[in-house]
């Protein structure tokens, strides 16, 4: 028997949508910098699942993630910095900086979900993916 060693994709998990974070990363490298206001992303935040250890030491200069999907009436929606946001909230920060990925692009690094389908459970009847 053989045991697979290959890491899970880092993903963030929404309803029945799950994305992969580092794909994600990668295709925003060359996309320009904007900002980010931030009093949706708190409002959100109680539902988010925040580590307060490791939101004191993320870095507040490295940008958010955030897509447009198109299932959702195109509405933004932040895949990747929550702890940046939790720490912003703490630090009283109105923005943080942010990149973004239009409809196209989040649906290349959309894993499951709307058009691509529901997610696939385990054995245990569990959701792949780790995320809210």
């Amino acid at each position: 028997m053989t045991t697979d060693t290959t890491p899970a994709p880092e993903t963030f998990t929404f309803g029945p949508y799950v994305w992969d974070v580092a794909a994600a990363l990668t295709l925003a490298e060359g996309l320009p910098e904007q900002r980010l206001e931030l009093a949706g992303c708190f409002a959100m935040l109680p539902l988010i699942g925040i580590d307060p250890g490791h939101a004191a030491t993320v870095d507040l200069t490295r940008p958010v993630l955030v897509v447009h999907v198109q299932e959702m009436s195109d509405a933004p929606l932040l895949i990747d910095g929550w702890h940046r946001v939790a720490r912003a909230r703490d630090e009283r920060l109105t923005t943080l900086p942010c990149r973004v990925l239009d409809a196209d692009q989040e649906f290349q690094v959309r894993i499951y979900g709307g058009r691509k389908g529901l997610t696939p459970l385990r054995r245990n009847g569990r959701r792949r993916g780790r995320g809210v």
